[in-house]
């Protein structure tokens, strides 16, 4: 070969090294922008579902406003003597290490259209031993009240989900 065409060869190769490298680095900082825009997406979502979820509790407190009213007007004789018995569990759930969500909430009228009892639902879940005693402690409430419905169940290795629906009237003494 000739000298002109070595040197050719040469620029040749070494222009190929150089554009293979260019094109290495910007396949990477494609990589780094695509898992970058990746992460903002995911931000994003979880963003909007937060917000979503919002926007419901909002509304589910709107909607229940009058159910939580009647709730008040049954427990709480006066002022000053009430059972706040919804409160109660509520603050008892995480105590035991349990999350609780109420899912149901209305009245059992009697024949005269009085409200007889009140229809509580919850759901909790946690850890085995702190889903039983829970549960037990809910059949033995200081209430007036009896059990319509109870069902544990197995969400993994540890955790346990429980439903409980019962009836809650007031006796007088």
């Amino acid at each position: 070969m000739c000298k002109k065409t070595k040197q050719t060869f040469i620029i040749s190769i070494i222009t190929a090294i150089l554009s293979l490298g260019a094109c290495l680095f910007l396949l990477f900082q494609i990589q780094a922008q695509g898992l970058s825009l990746e992460n903002n997406v995911n931000v994003l979502n979880e963003n909007t579902d937060k917000e979503i979820a919002y926007t419901n509790i909002n509304k589910k407190i709107k909607e229940t406003e009058k159910e939580r009213q009647d709730i008040v007007d049954i427990f709480l004789h006066d002022e000053d003597e009430g059972l706040d018995f919804v409160n109660e569990i509520e603050i008892l759930a995480p105590s035991l290490g349990l999350s609780l969500e109420t899912k149901g909430l209305g009245s059992l009228e009697n024949e005269e259209g009085g409200v007889e009892a009140v229809i509580i639902s919850f759901v909790y879940s946690g850890k085995k031993s702190s889903v039983i005693a829970f549960s037990k402690l809910m059949e033995t409430i200081p209430y007036h009240s009896s059990v319509e419905s109870l069902s544990l169940k197995k969400l993994n290795t540890d955790d346990f989900e429980g439903q409980i629906t019962m009836f809650v009237t007031i006796q007088s003494l």
